[in-house]
């Protein structure tokens, strides 16, 4: 890998998986603060209200400016968050503010279950769900709104057995079914 992708890379770390969650679930995810915002604009409207202004319009248009301070927040944070799974580990970033970068990772060797999550009716027409994985100090990294997220869980399962049988490999082929590397041996791929 050419390129310094994110802080405290490994030499030879490649990625496997980079996405971003789903922006309806990450929606969700933000929506104690689209409250907050929508509660402060009701406010600057029934104030504007009660007063009987001639420049109710103004009362309005503050009340929409601070709903749009909330989208733009929204969709500065959706395009700063990724998911991203390395061959050394399993990573959730989020832009914290301008100048900071905040990431919770668990590494591979250290994980031991990844469990496939159904998010809900919405989730079930797209294809869209929850990854939970968690390593042996039980803490979790949970990556909502996935895609095909029960066949990264199954992906995420062969890689988790075969380091329990063989031990970390910075060889990648070694983490594909059985089947596909017999198939890449024929063609002399491998």
């Amino acid at each position: 890998m050419t390129e310094k992708v994110f802080e405290g890379q490994y030499h030879n770390e490649k990625i496997l998986l980079r996405t971003r969650p789903h922006m309806f679930y990450y929606f969700l995810e933000k929506l104690p603060i689209f409250f907050l915002y929508f509660v402060i604009s009701l406010i600057i409207i029934i104030i504007g209200f009660l007063l009987k202004s001639k420049f109710l319009f103004l009362y309005f248009l503050c009340a929409f400016l601070i709903l749009g301070l909330f989208f733009l927040y929204f969709s500065w944070m959706y395009k700063n968050a990724h998911y991203t799974i390395t061959s050394r580990r399993c990573i959730y970033f989020v832009k914290k503010n301008i100048f900071k970068r905040a990431y919770k990772e668990i590494h591979l060797v250290d994980l031991r279950f990844s469990i496939p999550k159904k998010a809900g009716f919405f989730g079930m027409i797209c294809g869209y769900g929850t990854l939970k994985l968690l390593d042996k100090e039980e803490k979790e990294l949970i990556y909502h709104g996935m895609k095909e997220h029960k066949y990264l869980s199954r992906y995420m399962g062969r890689i988790i057995d075969y380091i329990k049988i063989n031990g970390h490999t910075d060889d990648l082929s070694a983490y594909q079914p059985h089947k596909i590397r017999e198939q890449l041996k024929k063609e002399g791929k491998i």
